[in-house]
């Protein structure tokens, strides 16, 4: 039980100083006491004692709060002030320990249920607010003196007026309006003053703030973790903090040991284990530093004057080696002297970690296990087994009969010089690679071959690997690819594949000759990470310039607002709101929150259309707040007619491109302004109310075509870009142009008042993803990750699935010659009243087809200044054709690739029909590309020429 007027060594004791008042009545300890009290006797005059006895401690006494802040204890009324509890006594109502300022003819104190605050006895001081200052730390500190001098509910308003001071209280007392402060309760005078005078927040600024921090050089793990707490103050990150604030401390934490130590870990381990796994790295890391031995790579410079002919032989392979260097303070400084030292001058190291000033019995390490030979006692730095190194070199060997390759196996310690790795792409793929100028070919462990899904063939390889020990190692092939690293493509490159268990590839003398990749120094080779060839000063500038278009706000676009317009006969339709998933609740009604913040809902008390939320999980398992106007308003909406592009249109425009900006539009639908009876009409009824709709969204039928004419209409007149609703591309025919048309667009992007989300933008890459395609200066080739999905997928099994491979399949037509008679065993399928019965034919059909869409085809990109070819021809089943451009030297490029299916009357045409007709449907297919140039017509039936041929009339 906590004590009062407590002396010295019951203070020690660490009990609180004064009694919890938790009631009307509490019974405590009544301690030692000293002082001045005073009582009124029976004649109604007042005598003063002295107490300087002690009152008999342990006891029990009644505390009762009076109406003054004062307690009666006993009968006895006391005061309660920063050093205990002062006694005091009233005489015909007035106080006279000399202390209070309560007048005298103030009427006897009654007992109160709730406890209240004596201002003559306050504990702290509270100053005046000012305007200039943030309410949100002068409320903190309001609250605080609040529970320290127990203010009740009913006065804190009083309180909070006398607190604010005059000028304040003006602005509130406006703010009240009618009403006058006193009248409107605490909680909501507090959301008064914190709008008017908190700072404004943006969240998203705040977010992109916190997604930037990085960990600077000599930060320590500590110090960035309460960095990144602090910058997550105001993100606003719901129940999301803590997986928020683990990702940013883990991806924005500098490269080494600590984050590799953290990278072992599962991602779902808790944020206080990570972080503490962490420290403990930080440590143990401090403490090797303190040791007196350090072990490096480096590496071994060959001496001319050597005699030792192992050393000779080593460096003229250019193998690396170990050096040992002392970093005790207690060693001399003279190399020299440190050289020559005896072995017995010098103090015995620990055998668990090297280290020499410390206790061996109690090294923290002998319990750790090993990293080299996963034995338990000592850590890696002092193991006595052969250290397990990766392949790091790669030599030619002599022209013997065996074809050798030397393989040298070098140790990675952990403090060595971190590898020099650059990208590439195989087949569309990105695959890691190692630069090494001491290796004479490129490797490829069979490890990533297969986990890239690389499709070239494994051929047979006569060579064989050698380690520094004479171990042999045979390698399982090799492969022949076409390599492209930093807009340069190898074509034909060999690269040997090998069963090493390697986390990354090798790249050797070979590919780095054909990339134009050298050494700079007799060491140190050149980092091509660090080369940005895509980030030139020209492109930065440019972006600075602009850099307001990707401050993360909403943008607005300028003009007229957009109206939907409904039938003469709509009807108003009110649907109730959907019950939100427990798992996407907190998400979703975060999501309102941001949209009503962005201005893009607005909370209506009722309204005549509702429409209910469908919550759409993305990518990266956020959730989209959608409404399913499928049932409210489309029905009734008047259709908006405007043509969206074809995919060929835009890959048209695209010619002569050297390389490719992609631009996304940040909140894409979200940036065009409704009317306000569009607002209402749009509505969302959500289980937390009805909100119009200020802003078009994703939904409504017409929005698409309204979306796609309204960012045409931005760009339309602008070379070298071209839109497909919210994604744009830009091009030009070399780099100066290239930028000269994206600074156009960025203009005409900012003065329509449209924002872009950087994160998804890619500026002047030599290839780019659109549309589902691979765009570069070669022409058009298809989404890896797409043909992989449809060469994965199963065998249908009913008419749905048929109709599903068969959507796929169509949309890479283009790619494939003759697709519609391949697919023709499987449309059989697809007639009524057909029973599935899935054929040998539709198996090879099947097969077929997927061997044609892995096959590694590509398209030219259209150039009317070049000759156009268009090649037809005709099968039992269906028609087909090519559309390809004539090269100068002779060569024919596929532009695009077209065919269909015959019906059932085609079917019975003859042969020189469906030929005639395989022409005709072609030409109108490729009408666009055709009408208003000369082309050359190929068919393979040579009695057409009676009727299109040159000396003929049109049929």
């Amino acid at each position: 039980m906590p004590k009062f007027g407590m002396n010295d060594d019951e203070t020690n004791k660490g009990e609180d100083h004064f009694p919890e008042i938790c009631a009307a009545t509490t019974l405590v300890n009544l301690g030692n006491t000293t002082g001045q009290y005073s009582w009124p006797t029976a004649t109604g005059t007042t005598t003063t004692t002295s107490q300087s006895s002690r009152i008999q401690s342990p006891a029990q006494h009644q505390i009762v709060p009076t109406s003054y802040g004062t307690y009666l204890i006993d009968g006895q009324e006391y005061s309660k002030t920063s050093t205990g509890f002062v006694p005091v006594s009233t005489y015909n109502g007035g106080i006279t320990d000399g202390q209070s300022n309560i007048p005298s003819n103030t009427p006897p104190p009654t007992i109160m249920q709730v406890p209240v605050v004596n201002f003559a006895g306050n504990i702290g001081r509270l100053e005046e607010f000012k305007i200039n200052s943030d309410w949100n730390i002068y409320h903190e500190r309001l609250e605080q003196y609040f529970n320290a001098n127990f203010v009740d509910d009913a006065r804190k308003v009083s309180v909070l007026i006398t607190a604010i001071g005059p000028e304040v209280y003006k602005i509130l007392r406006n703010l009240c309006d009618p009403q006058l402060p006193h009248d409107k309760p605490y909680t909501e005078l507090c959301e008064i003053l914190s709008k008017q005078f908190s700072p404004r927040i943006s969240i998203f600024q705040q977010r992109k703030r916190f997604y930037d921090l990085q960990q600077n050089s000599g930060e320590s793990i500590s110090q960035w973790y309460a960095r990144i707490k602090k910058g997550a103050v105001h993100c606003d990150f719901g129940t999301e903090l803590e997986g928020r604030i683990k990702d940013k401390f883990v991806t924005g934490m500098k490269e080494g040991k600590i984050l590799d130590r953290i990278c072992e870990r599962s991602h779902k381990d808790a944020l206080k284990d990570i972080y503490e796994t962490a420290l403990a790295k930080e440590a143990s890391l401090a403490v090797s530093a303190n040791s007196n031995q350090c072990d490096v790579n480096k590496l071994t410079q060959h001496n001319r004057g050597s005699s030792s002919k192992k050393n000779a032989g080593e460096a003229g392979r250019g193998e690396r080696g170990k050096q040992q260097c002392a970093t005790s303070q207690s060693q001399p400084r003279d190399g020299a002297a440190r050289q020559q030292g005896s072995s017995k001058q010098q103090k015995a190291s620990c055998n668990h970690c090297g280290g020499v000033n410390h206790v061996f019995s109690k090294c923290k390490y002998k319990t750790y296990k090993c990293n080299n030979c996963s034995k338990k006692g000592h850590i890696s730095k002092v193991c006595k087994e052969p250290k397990n190194g990766e392949v790091k070199y790669l030599e030619d060997g002599p022209d013997t009969e065996t074809n050798y390759i030397s393989l040298h196996n070098i140790v990675d310690r952990e403090d060595a010089i971190p590898p020099i790795q650059t990208d590439v792409f195989i087949e569309g793929k990105r695959v890691v690679m190692e630069i090494d100028s001491g290796a004479g070919v490129t490797i490829i462990p069979f490890e990533i071959y297969k986990k890239k899904q690389l499709t070239a063939k494994i051929e047979k390889c006569q060579k064989v690997i050698k380690t520094y020990d004479n171990r042999p190692i045979k390698p399982i092939g090799q492969i022949v690819v076409d390599i492209i690293a930093n807009d340069v493509t190898v074509r034909d490159a060999k690269i040997i594949i090998i069963k090493e268990n390697r986390q990354v590839s090798l790249m050797g003398r070979d590919l780095m000759n054909k990339l134009n990749i050298s050494l700079v120094g007799p060491q140190r080779p050149i980092d091509v990470k660090k080369i940005d060839l895509n980030s030139p000063d020209d492109l930065k500038k440019l972006l600075n310039k602009y850099a307001d278009l990707f401050d993360g706000q909403l943008g607005k676009l300028k003009g007229d607002k957009v109206h939907l317009k409904l039938s003469s006969d709509a009807k108003p339709v009110f649907l109730k709101p959907n019950s939100i998933p427990f798992a996407f609740k907190s998400q979703v009604e975060s999501d309102l929150k941001r949209l009503q913040d962005q201005g893009v809902i607005e909370k209506i008390d009722t309204n005549d259309w509702g429409t209910p939320l469908v919550p759409v999980l993305k990518e990266d398992n956020t959730v989209r707040t959608c409404a399913n106007y499928k049932k409210t308003i489309n029905p009734w909406l008047v259709d908006h007619r405007y043509p969206i592009p074809r995919i060929e249109e835009i890959f048209s425009a695209l010619k002569g491109g050297e390389e490719f900006t992609k631009l996304d539009l940040e909140w894409a639908y979200n940036q065009i302004e409704v009317d306000e009876e569009t607002s209402r009409i749009l509505a969302w009824s959500t289980h937390m109310g009805v909100f119009k709709v200020k802003r078009l969204s994703f939904g409504p039928k017409t929005a698409c075509s309204i979306f796609q004419e309204k960012i045409e209409g931005v760009v339309r007149d602008l070379q070298g870009c071209k839109n497909y609703f919210d994604d744009l591309i830009v091009t030009g025919k070399d780099r100066k142009k290239h930028l000269e048309n994206l600074e156009n667009v960025l203009k005409a992007l900012k003065d329509h008042g449209l924002k872009l989300r950087k994160n998804k933008c890619e500026f002047m890459k030599p290839r780019v993803f659109y549309l589902g395609h691979i765009i570069d200066k070669n022409g058009l080739s298809k989404n890896p990750e797409n043909v992989k999905a449809i060469v994965e997928i199963k065998r249908p099994t009913n008419v749905q699935e048929i109709q599903a491979f068969a959507g796929m399949v169509n949309y890479y037509m283009k790619f494939i010659p003759n697709l519609s008679t391949m697919l023709s065993p499987i449309y059989k399928l697809l007639k009524k009243d057909t029973p599935f019965v899935w054929s040998k034919e539709c198996e090879q059909s099947f097969n077929e087809i997927k061997r044609e869409l892995a096959a590694d085809r590509n398209l030219v990109h259209y150039d009317p200044d070049l000759e156009v070819k268009l090649t037809c021809d005709a099968s039992n089943v269906g028609i087909g054709s090519v559309l390809s451009h004539v090269l100068p030297n002779r060569e024919e490029k596929p532009i695009c690739f077209a065919s269909r299916t015959l019906t059932k009357s085609e079917r019975n045409y003859s042969v020189i029909q469906k030929e005639a007709l395989a022409i005709y449907w072609s030409v109108k297919k490729f009408y666009q590309y055709l009408i208003g140039r000369p082309f050359i017509l190929e068919s393979d039936h040579k009695p057409l020429l009676a009727i299109f041929g040159e000396k003929n009339g049109l049929p």
